[in-house]
């Protein structure tokens, strides 16, 4: 799961809920007078995908170091709800994050830069610290003689632990 748009990362899992789901808590940064300030925003829901589109099968998360950004959400989505059982490395950034990212182009020198309009920050308490890695179910650490000798631990344990289907 890399980085990317949160919304196609977070698709998947409207299958398999029964419920919404809250997922993140998130602030934005604001224009007040002549100062930004922070402003609670809400929490980010997930709502459920119609009855007859849902999956219920067991489902694994392969995640890494470069599982990252809104790669995050479905994997924390997965942790705090039971939604699938997430194997790999620790993700490549925390559960709270900044996001929303808008580009501005500097009208008399053209130049281009950057800057968060958002702070997604973990909707369940007490959920670990949310400036370490996001650490997976099942941790797995592929080497570089697994990589040389064409091995994937992760499938490895997919196939060793999945239910077969009937």
């Amino acid at each position: 799961l890399p980085g990317g748009d949160a919304e196609t990362s977070l698709e998947l899992f409207r299958h398999l809920i029964t419920q919404p789901r809250e997922c993140y808590l998130y602030r934005s940064w604001q224009r007040a007078g002549n100062a930004n300030e922070m402003t609670f925003d809400g929490i980010f829901r997930l709502e459920p995908a119609a009855e007859s589109l849902r999956f219920d099968g067991q489902v694994f998360l392969f995640v890494g170091a470069s599982t990252f950004s809104a790669g995050t959400f479905p994997v924390v989505l997965a942790l705090d709800n039971g939604l699938a059982t997430v194997i790999g490395e620790p993700c490549g950034n925390g559960s709270s994050r900044y996001g929303m990212v808008e580009r501005v182009k500097l009208p008399h020198s053209g130049r281009t830069f950057q800057y968060s309009t958002r702070i997604w920050e973990r909707a369940r308490s007490g959920a670990g610290d949310a400036r370490r890695p996001i650490e997976p179910h099942v941790r797995i650490v592929p080497t570089l003689e697994d990589h040389l000798l064409g091995r994937d631990p992760l499938w490895d344990y997919f196939v060793a632990t999945s239910v077969t289907p009937r």
